[in-house]
This record gives C-alpha cells, sequence and structure tokens, in this order.
C-alpha cells in the first residue's frame, strides 16, 4: 500500500512539474518546412484551393465542409474533432488561412508561398500559431515538433501530385 502511495505521490509530482515547465513555454510559436513538389505551380494552387477533394489526399482529413462564401470559411473534420478555417489573403503564389480550434487549444494562422523550381514547384508554409494549453505546449514542442502538420501536409501534398519525370 505504501509503494502505491508513493508511486501516486511520484506521478502528481510528474504532472505538476510538466504544467509548471509548459507555463514557462511561450505561448505563441513559430514553424516553417518547405518541400519541392512534383508539382507545376498551377496545380499547387488548385490542390490548395479545391477544398472538397482534400479528403482524398490529406493524412486523416475525413469531410470538408464549406461555409458560406466560395473558399472563404470551411470546417475540416477529422477523428479528433473540427478545425475553423478563414481565408485571409490569395494572390499569386500566396495563401494565409486562419486556423480557429473551437475548443481553443491552438490556433494562428498557415501562410503558403509557392514557385517554379527546376521542373516542379516550391512550397514553403510558415505557421504563426499559439497553443492554450501548458500541457500540449510540452507535447508541441517536445514530442511532436512545431513543424510536425506542416511536415504531413507537405507530404502529403506531394503524393497527391505526379512523380518527377
Amino acid at each position: 500500500m505504501k509503494v502505491l502511495l508513493v508511486l501516486g505521490l511520484f506521478l502528481i509530482l510528474g504532472v505538476l512539474a510538466l504544467l509548471g515547465y509548459g507555463r514557462s513555454l511561450p505561448r505563441s510559436h513559430e514553424a516553417e518546412g518547405s518541400a519541392l513538389l512534383p508539382l507545376s505551380p498551377s496545380e499547387v494552387r488548385t490542390l490548395l484551393e479545391d477544398l472538397a477533394s482534400m479528403p482524398r489526399w490529406r493524412t486523416g482529413l475525413q469531410a470538408v465542409e464549406l461555409g458560406p462564401g466560395p473558399g472563404i470559411a470551411w470546417t475540416e473534420r477529422t477523428r479528433r474533432g473540427r478545425l475553423d478555417y478563414f481565408l485571409v489573403q490569395a494572390e499569386p503564389g500566396v495563401r494565409v488561412v486562419q486556423v480557429v480550434d473551437p475548443r481553443d487549444q491552438f490556433g494562428g494562422t498557415w501562410t503558403f508561398k509557392w514557385s517554379p523550381e527546376g521542373s516542379g514547384t516550391r512550397l514553403t508554409i510558415r505557421e504563426d500559431g499559439y497553443v492554450n494549453s501548458p500541457l500540449f505546449r510540452v507535447v508541441a514542442k517536445h514530442v511532436l515538433g512545431y513543424e510536425h502538420s506542416i511536415n504531413i501536409f507537405l507530404q502529403d501534398l506531394g503524393k497527391a501530385g505526379r512523380p518527377f519525370p
């Protein structure tokens, strides 16, 4: 019984230490990832704009529900829940999207920039984000890495394209 009590106390102290460390981490972060995709710039733009087809090529994305206006607002559904998105800026080679978690755990913007490079297109995604939960700050920084979602997106987009000749 004494051993269980000591183990329980260590577990509680460990969680409190993680919470304290998480509170010391900054709420905001920046992350960036880049990939040379086997796609033309117009193909990259089309894949980024064709929201309805994204569940066919994005890992874990189950559905996209379009909001009012074409491509201005949409909701993405995954097994973990939903995220709301708003198009902030769209011009040639640049697309800025605001990400809003309805539970207010995290959010921010993703800035997509693409340009031709060799026989493909260089796509760079920059995240200017925030994480409210101190425990998730620790996970985001040390377990997943701030670039985690960006890297998965870039890999998925590369697979959605055609192979290099």
